[in-house]
């Protein structure tokens, strides 16, 4: 039996159902989203306490400033990849691929470093309340530990919807959000870490997303797969992006 693709291309055939079919995977993680963030919160509200809530919340506003960021940026890859793709470029669109992981774990790393290292004054400035502080950093500079992961995801998944896969990343995110309940049930109610618990159950889910996308992005053909030894960044193709 031939094998289904998974990409759509959306320069042959009825636009309209091709866009409806490809646009609803999308939706659908929108939400999905959304939920996976309550049930973090539904863990935290029910089982710690509200010094310990505090020290999460603290944290929120940074965290949703580094998903806007990199959100934003792998933007970036979504068009490169998709003109690419419309142009049957494979040797631009493997560029695109390697450029975008390359800086992602690039830009992850050296922020999540950064992150670490700034955590205590970044909570500072934000009046985090003092009797937070001390769990406000162990959550955030926890929390941080993912970042390169979290990065690897939105690149991936970008450059995949790029070339007309949009399903794929959809449910990516679904079974690693019901890896991100499992684990704050595991960490919080079985094994009670309080918020370190809860950050490692988001370290844990952001790797499985990101070694999920490597892995569906090392299929394909053999000019446009993630390969190791192909990464590197095409500084032109980087600007582009940014």
């Amino acid at each position: 039996m031939a094998k289904v693709s998974k990409t759509r291309d959306m320069t042959t055939g009825p636009i309209a159902k091709n866009l409806l079919l490809f646009m609803l995977p999308i939706a659908g993680s929108s939400i999905f989203q959304q939920l996976y963030n309550t049930a973090d919160f539904m863990f935290v509200g029910n089982f710690l306490t509200m010094t310990a809530a505090a020290a999460v919340g603290a944290s929120s506003s940074i965290v949703n400033l580094l998903i806007g960021l990199f959100s934003g940026i792998s933007v970036g890859t979504n068009v490169q990849a998709a003109m690419a793709f419309g142009n049957k470029d494979e040797k631009k669109n493997s560029a695109i691929l390697h450029t975008s992981i390359t800086f992602a774990l690039a830009a992850g790393c050296a922020l999540m470093l950064l992150g670490i290292l700034l955590a205590p004054g970044i909570l500072h400035t934000l009046n985090t309340p003092a009797e937070a502080m001390e769990e406000a950093v162990v959550y955030l500079r926890i929390y941080l530990l993912s970042l390169p992961f979290m990065v690897l995801y939105n690149m991936g998944s970008a450059y995949t919807r790029g070339t007309g896969d949009s399903s794929s990343p959809f449910r990516i995110l679904v079974i690693c959000g019901f890896v991100n309940v499992i684990m704050d049930w595991l960490l919080i109610v079985v094994i009670p870490l309080g918020v370190s618990g809860v950050a490692l159950a988001t370290a844990v889910s952001q790797g499985l997303s990101a070694v999920l996308i490597l892995k569906n992005l090392s299929t394909g053909s053999e000019e446009t797969r993630f390969r190791v030894k192909k990464l590197g960044i095409d500084r032109k193709i980087l600007g582009q992006i940014l």
